[in-house]
């Protein structure tokens, strides 16, 4: 039993091999979710941004934040919504604000915990909650600094500023 088992060993590829292998199928795995089986992956932009976050990180670091031009090049080529990363979609026409960003009952937006990633310094601050009811609950006090009254009052002390 002891020779059947030391020949199978034998016979196994080299670990690193295995190691390898495992990578590619599950890079592979990776890539068809992203390009093809993403409920984004309908939406236009270049494959490489579709895969990976790396396409962003060379225009904004590696291109000294550039990203924002290269997502107007972008624009002219693809149309008015791209795909600007695995995960997200950028849309460059106003109208399309209204749809993405409308305050309804119907249009509830829990925040990915990922995006907050390294903004964690307060964890019970306003801004970086991901549940839209607490953050409903904790946006409630500060709505009426918000309310166009008071930053129509607020618009000749901006402007004083600001010159």
């Amino acid at each position: 039993m002891l020779e059947q088992l030391s020949g199978l060993m034998e016979a196994a590829p080299p670990l690193p091999v295995v190691v390898l292998a495992c990578l590619g199928v599950y890079l592979s795995g990776v890539s068809l979710s992203r390009l093809y089986l993403s409920p984004l992956s309908r939406f236009p932009g270049p494959n490489l941004a579709a895969l990976t976050g790396w396409y962003e990180f060379y225009y904004d670091i590696i291109k000294d934040g550039q990203f924002c031009l290269k997502v107007q090049k972008l624009h002219e080529e693809y149309g008015p919504i791209i795909r600007i990363n695995p995960l997200e979609l950028h849309a460059s026409d106003p109208v399309l604000f209204s749809q993405i960003y409308s305050s309804g009952v119907k249009h509830r937006i829990e925040k990915y915990a990922w995006s907050q990633q390294g903004l964690r310094l307060i964890d019970n601050s306003h801004i970086l909650t991901e549940s839209h009811e607490l953050h409903k609950l904790r946006r409630k006090p500060l709505a009426t600094f918000f309310s166009s009254r008071n930053t129509d009052n607020m618009e000749p002390i901006i402007w004083q500023i600001s010159q």
